[in-house]
């Protein structure tokens, strides 16, 4: 069974390709809306709480456990931001790639079926490769030397 093993391989790529470019869109815009964190910080900071709640939450039927799970992130969001993001936007592609291996790593370990640990394997290779390529890019368009 082909069709399983490729899906559990390139499934990943379009969610690394989706999430970073969401995450570098979020932090252009709160960069540019704040001017470089030298205006606006309250206000972009409660911007992030917000967009955390609405993108963060799991399922709305339970809605306190939706608002809980939304706020958390969001103050996780508003703290990378301020802690990282801000200082070197290019942190976003390892940081989603690892987290897309990790749970590669655990959907291998499963075994669901035959092909399940050779798919991982590949969606791991496939995960690191994109993830460096998609970190040099931001690192060239920041003007900042690849390490």
């Amino acid at each position: 069974a082909l069709a399983p093993t490729l899906g559990i391989a390139l499934v990943p790529l379009a969610g690394l390709a989706s999430r970073t470019a969401i995450y570098l869109l979020i932090a252009g815009a709160v960069g540019r809306f704040t001017r470089g964190w030298t205006g606006r910080r309250g206000l972009a900071a409660a911007g992030l709480v917000v967009l955390g709640l609405l993108l963060g939450g799991g399922s709305p039927r339970d809605l306190w456990a939706f608002a809980a799970t939304g706020l958390v992130a969001g103050v996780l969001l508003a703290a990378l931001y301020v802690v990282a993001l801000r200082v070197d936007v290019s942190t976003v592609p390892p940081a989603l790639g690892t987290m897309l291996t990790l749970s590669l790593i655990r959907t291998g370990a499963y075994r669901a079926f035959p092909g399940a640990l050779a798919g991982a394997a590949l969606g791991v290779l496939l995960v690191l490769l994109m993830t460096w390529w998609w970190w040099l890019e931001v690192r060239r368009a920041a003007g900042a030397p690849a390490r």
